[in-house]
């Protein structure tokens, strides 16, 4: 039936193309594509061949709806743009192995932007991240891998949705040949499997029509359809390409702060000159990464001491200068941020900010309030008013119109941090 309705389609497409009254775009031919993927059902695994197809049935209504929103109105397209758009519409691909030519994958590549300062994304017609998709004979499931390249990688499928590591309840099914030849070294190479290659997500599981029991009962209670694990993949590889240009801004160019365009005309507007002015005197000094043994042993920052075993989560130490009051002496401030770099930004940094990390200069402890005796409180109410609003208020920090704001959420808290310590320099110094 699909090759005889090709004549017929051949004719309708030359019909209304070329017809002076009504003008049609011109669509591909229905039955080329359901012909192909009848070919890839063939080859295909079942399980795989239904990711594929709802991949690409996905894609196909989103490129449609994409596609009439542009041509129909620009008012109403601020959700479709933030989301999907044409720049940012992923690819499905058929893949074969290059060691085994019976083994194919389906790849889905998501365009990466190019951040540049500000927050504008540039997208490039070659540069994306490539999640690949295979099945696995032995334990009958889907497994789901990401591309390393531009800074991408396991943090961009990992915890797609809260809990779901890729881990299920269970032992891989291997055969008998397998169990003889792998007896001593069966759970070894499997956890090697599991962390360091392909995982079985339950999203990438629900794509294939398979169910699995992951260890985290929060990640059995996901309800999801294959638009919404589209849209989180395309979020979650625009959040990581995002953080990912700001820590690098942040460790090569301390000074001025990465700040958002919309979130810098908010903060910036022309009546509050006196912002404008305090902030030119804060500087970030320096900008390190923690090292987990050195965050696990540290007593002034129990909230990172559980973080030691999650590969997705990175620690980072900012030292603030300013020069404030009547000798415009160099005050110091240090504060320490925990990141989720595969749940960012749903998962908000967490900034801790210690009594004692303000000094001056000469290495005297400061505590930005009239001490008697020269003693240093063991609690600073600023310091912990100041590390509580960067941590809770960060609605402050956004705007939810503009969804690219929240991917700048840890340049926009550390200059929060900035902005009120200096403004408590100022009124200490009154």
């Amino acid at each position: 039936m699909e090759k005889a309705s090709l004549s017929l389609q051949t004719f309708c497409q030359r019909s209304s193309s070329s017809s002076s009254s009504v003008k049609m775009d011109v669509t591909p031919k229905l039955g080329t594509k359901r012909r192909n993927r009848l070919d890839l059902a063939k080859t295909l695994p079942k399980a795989l061949y239904t990711v594929y197809h709802q991949l690409q049935s996905s894609l196909d209504v989103m490129a449609t709806a994409v596609a009439t929103a542009v041509t129909t109105t620009t008012t109403t397209t601020d959700d479709v743009t933030a989301e999907i758009s044409s720049d940012t519409i992923p690819i499905v691909d058929i893949l074969t192995s290059e060691t085994d030519s019976t083994t194919d994958f389906v790849v889905l590549k998501i365009p990466i932007p190019t951040v540049s300062d500000g927050g504008v994304l540039n997208f490039r017609p070659k540069k994306s991240a490539s999640v690949t998709f295979e099945y696995d004979a032995r334990s009958g499931m889907i497994l789901a891998r990401c591309g390393s390249d531009y800074d991408m990688g396991k943090c961009v499928i990992d915890e797609l949705f809260p809990g779901d590591t890729g881990e299920w309840t269970g032992e891989r099914k291997l055969s008998n040949d397998e169990c003889s030849d792998e007896a001593g070294t069966t759970n070894t190479q499997n956890d090697n499997i599991n962390k360091d290659s392909a995982r079985a997500y339950q999203w990438g599981n629900y794509l294939g029509g398979l169910h699995i029991a992951p260890r985290e009962q929060t990640a059995a209670k996901m309800h999801c359809s294959t638009k919404v694990i589209i849209k989180a993949l395309v979020r979650r590889v625009r959040a990581t390409a995002t953080i990912s240009w700001i820590l690098h801004s942040l460790s090569r160019k301390p000074h001025p702060f990465p700040i958002h365009s919309a979130m810098k005309s908010l903060w910036f507007d022309d009546d509050e000159n006196n912002d404008k002015e305090s902030l030119q005197s804060t500087k970030l000094s320096s900008w390190i990464i923690v090292d987990g043994n050195q965050v696990s042993s540290s007593s002034t920052t129990p909230i990172l001491s559980s973080t030691k075993n999650n590969d997705n989560i990175r620690v980072y130490e900012a030292v603030l200068k300013c020069k404030s009051g009547p000798d415009s002496s160099c005050k110091t401030l240090t504060a320490r941020v925990c990141i989720n770099i595969a749940r960012y930004p749903s998962t908000i940094p967490r900034w801790t900010i210690p009594s004692s990390s303000s000094k001056s200069i000469q290495g005297e402890e400061d505590s930005l309030e009239v001490l008697k005796d020269e003693q240093m409180p063991l609690y600073n109410e600023s310091l912990a008013r100041l590390e509580k609003h960067v941590n809770r208020d960060v609605d402050q920090l956004v705007l939810s119109s503009d969804q690219t704001t929240y991917d700048w959420v840890l340049a926009q808290q550390l200059f929060e941090i900035g902005r009120g310590w200096e403004e408590m320099l100022l009124s200490n110094n009154a």
